[in-house]
């Protein structure tokens, strides 16, 4: 129905903020989430051809640099793609698979972001959680729990 998201809402404290996929900035972006004490959630869905599952695109750093070109500005809405290296450290990659579709998950530090990948039917799903160091020590734990439960049925 219109209430199912491809990830388990935050709890109260966290706002959705309502996004016009037209205003030229965050183009296919489906849904964003601030709290002001944990940080920023976005997930967005954008057509992805030619590949069916992100294993075919290649490695998870070879598919970070395809979605950085893909979405472009809502990368820059949370850090990444700036000139300057404001995309943060990579620290982390993972791969998990779950009925069939994989998903490809990413840590970075300096700003922190966490963010989870999937490609199925033509469309790529990602999900990103944002948070400077003091909403990353407050929401640490939530924002790690709502990106490892973002789920796209097969």
């Amino acid at each position: 129905g219109p209430h199912d998201s491809p990830f388990s809402p935050p709890a109260d404290t966290w706002r959705p903020d309502i996004v016009s996929l037209n205003d030229g900035k965050l183009y296919g972006v489906d849904l964003r989430f601030s709290s002001p004490a944990e940080g920023k959630l976005c997930t967005h869905v954008l057509p992805f051809v030619g590949e069916d599952s992100l294993r075919d695109v290649g490695t998870p750093e070879v598919a970070l640099d395809r979605f950085v070109e893909l979405i472009g500005a809502f990368w820059n809405e949370n850090g990444f793609g700036v000139p300057g290296g404001n995309a943060g450290t990579l620290e982390k990659t993972r791969v998990k698979t779950v009925d069939g579709v994989t998903y490809y998950l990413y840590e970075t530090s300096k700003p922190r972001n966490l963010i989870a990948a999937a490609v199925t039917d033509g469309q790529l799903y990602v999900i990103n959680a944002a948070a400077n160091d003091r909403q990353w020590a407050a929401g640490e734990a939530n924002l790690r729990a709502i990106v490892d439960s973002f789920y796209v049925p097969p």
